[in-house]
């Protein structure tokens, strides 16, 4: 919910979670009508972006559109949602193992983010297709057998991935 203060920080991250929440679960329409500063979109675009950035679980979302005069957006996601749900729970499985490997009780949260760097370099490989493919794409989109290495999923499952995957990956 909005702060009763109408504060725009406050009001942004609650849109924000708001619209995280739904891209997590993989819905496709989002109600935006309990929202009414959505209806500027620039500041919806803000949002938006701040939801898919900040929660790297967030699969797949490639595009959304505004529908019914603001009230609604429209989430394509780039694969179905039982899919997504599923990649999910596998980096979610992952983090936990990994985590249970590297990380010691008496650690340091320096030497904790240092071991798990130090994880994902040693464990996974930089995708130079991927990379080369987003450039061809002029990095708008990427073809469907690159999708994962731009996500947490192609670093800790399938082992291989770019910047954006090592970075949702810490």
């Amino acid at each position: 919910e909005v702060q009763e203060s109408g504060d725009k920080i406050s009001a942004n991250c609650a849109l924000s979670e708001y619209l995280a929440a739904n891209m997590l679960s993989g819905n496709a329409k989002i109600d935006l009508s309990r929202f009414p500063e959505s209806a500027d979109q620039e500041y919806l675009a803000d949002a938006w972006m701040e939801a898919v950035y900040q929660n790297p679980l967030i699969l797949g979302a490639k595009s959304a559109s505004i529908a019914k005069n603001g009230k609604l957006l429209l989430v394509e996601y780039d694969t179905d949602t039982e899919t997504m749900h599923k990649k999910q729970e596998a980096i979610r499985n992952e983090v936990e193992s990994v985590i249970g490997e590297i990380i010691t009780d008496d650690m340091s949260d320096v030497d904790k983010e240092f071991a798990i760097n130090e994880y994902l370099c040693a464990s996974a490989e930089y995708d130079m297709d991927a990379l080369a493919n987003a450039e061809e794409n002029d990095f708008v989109t990427v073809d469907e057998e690159f999708s994962d290495s731009f996500t947490p999923y192609g670093i800790l499952i399938n082992k291989k991935g770019v910047c954006a995957s090592y970075a949702g990956s810490l």
